[in-house]
């Protein structure tokens, strides 16, 4: 089992330990049934013998699927693999929190306020503020979701 460390965001960090049951352990181990496990076993290279040891507060098992390269050798993340990476959680985390607040909001009929807290606490996302996931389920709301034009009502007045 070989280690890789990648920095990602502190809130990206926290919902993938909760998504992913880690409670014991300082690394994540993400399952080959998860499309996140191809783009890292996709993203990893050779070393360069220039580059820094890794180092960030995400932890995981380096993917190593059969027929594929050693992990041993091939365990290194560039910096635009990094972003990839983070880019790649984010949407996973924020496609999780709108999918949770729609059911909460719609089926559940609880406010906004209180699903957001409620998936803050549920997935232990202590680093990012209750408030800023209201907004940004606001702003996806109202980009994605259909509204019902109304016509423009257009009076002529009668000539006396």
């Amino acid at each position: 089992m070989v280690l890789a460390s990648i920095q990602l965001k502190d809130h990206l960090v926290e919902f993938m330990k909760h998504k992913y049951g880690v409670e014991d352990e300082d690394h994540v181990s993400i399952p080959p049934s998860d499309d996140l496990y191809y783009v890292l076993n996709k993203l990893r290279s050779k070393k360069p013998k220039n580059a820094p040891q890794s180092s960030g507060n995400f932890t995981f098992v380096v993917p190593s699927p059969r027929n594929s390269r050693d992990p041993e050798i091939y365990n290194y993340y560039s910096r635009e693999a990094e972003k990839t990476i983070q880019s790649r959680i984010n949407r996973m985390f924020k496609a999780e929190f709108h999918d949770f607040m729609d059911y909460r909001t719609d089926d559940c009929g609880d406010t906004i306020t209180e699903a957001s807290v409620l998936f803050a606490s549920i997935t232990n996302v202590r680093s990012i503020d209750t408030e800023s996931l209201c907004k940004d389920y606001y702003r996806w709301r109202n980009k994605h979701r259909h509204r019902h034009k109304t016509r423009p009502y257009r009076f002529k007045a009668k000539k006396v």
